[in-house]
């Protein structure tokens, strides 16, 4: 397996990157760069990474509130290369080379990145309208991904450290001057039944000092469709894939390979072939 560090730099804030350090082109990858506009009119720059162009199965990767969609070349060069899965790379208005768009540098996030992901949701739905499509989402940019999996077709989340009650976030966040307009609509805490995805894989560090583990196992606790939840020793927000790059990997993997459906008709195989032991998927470092 190819190991790698995702490595962020955790600000707290938006802290956009108008210029990309790397394109797919640096790691082999083939794609398409498009620009898709959202019913407000803004235009976003995405990379669709992807060998064929049925797109049947693919996964859009939401930025965190910094860099740009550039942050998340290694794990589409994973995904792609190793899981055969079409990935989806796209920037929010603001970021990289979209729509320019002002926004204080003081602000946790704006809400009009959620309409930005659904944008690209729809454009993927429209090149294949039986395309399976998940996300993928750190932080904020988990919590955007749950807000916009509310009003279009999702097959899966993937949650890492979601930011569930951002008035507990923004407590526990040293510089005072963050704010977030629309909080209200940013609190997932009484969302888990509205979440319309198939499944919910979410990672969390038990030592988050920004994400709190027990607000997100509470969340966890909540959710009406398949899902599963991996809770870390960790030392601060952020950290887990550079902790446990291994593990992290192989459960993204198990998410991306439809577990449940796999781990279904292996039991219903089961029940034809008396005698037969299979044994039930595990997550190993």
């Amino acid at each position: 397996m190819i190991l790698f560090f995702l490595i962020l730099n955790v600000l707290f804030a938006v802290e956009p990157s108008y210029n990309y350090d790397k394109t797919p082109k640096d790691y082999d990858l083939k794609y398409k760069e498009v620009q898709i506009e959202t019913k407000d009119s803004m235009k976003l720059n995405t990379w669709i990474i992807s060998e064929n162009e049925n797109y049947s199965d693919v996964l859009i990767m939401l930025n965190t509130d910094i860099g740009n969609m550039s942050n998340f070349l290694p794990y589409a060069k994973y995904v792609s290369k190793n899981l055969k899965k079409a990935v989806v790379l796209f920037d929010y208005r603001g970021y990289g080379k979209s729509s320019k768009f002002t926004f204080s540098k003081y602000a946790l996030s704006m809400i009009e990145f959620v309409e930005d992901t659904k944008s690209v949701i729809q454009y993927i739905h429209k090149l294949n309208p039986k395309s399976k499509v998940s996300l993928y989402g750190f932080s904020m940019g988990a919590t955007i991904a749950v807000l916009a999996s509310k009003d279009e077709n999702i097959e899966g989340l993937f949650l890492d450290s979601p930011m569930i009650d951002p008035k507990d976030v923004m407590a526990r966040i040293s510089n005072k001057n963050v704010f977030l307009d629309n909080e209200e609509q940013f609190n997932l805490t009484n969302a888990a039944d509205q979440i319309r995805a198939d499944e919910v894989f979410i990672i969390q560090g038990k030592n988050d000092n920004v994400v709190d583990a027990n607000i997100t196992t509470k969340f966890y606790s909540q959710l009406i469709v398949r899902k599963n939840i991996l809770i870390l020793e960790n030392n601060k927000h952020g950290d887990l894939s550079h902790l446990y790059p291994d593990l992290y990997l192989n459960y993204l993997k198990t998410f991306l390979i439809n577990w449940f459906i796999l781990l279904k008709y292996l039991n219903l195989l089961k029940s034809f072939l008396k005698g037969c032991d299979f044994p039930t998927p595990q997550i190993s470092p």
